[in-house]
């Protein structure tokens, strides 16, 4: 699997997966939370 190929591939996919639920559920989220 490549998702564990090197450090710097995993952390951009995990970073580009936070960003798209953020943009999409992080204001929803916070908003539930509070």
């Amino acid at each position: 699997d490549g998702s564990l190929a090197a450090d710097g591939s995993i952390a951009a996919e995990i970073q580009v997966i936070t960003g798209c639920t953020n943009e999409l559920g992080f204001s929803h989220l916070s908003a539930r939370e509070i």
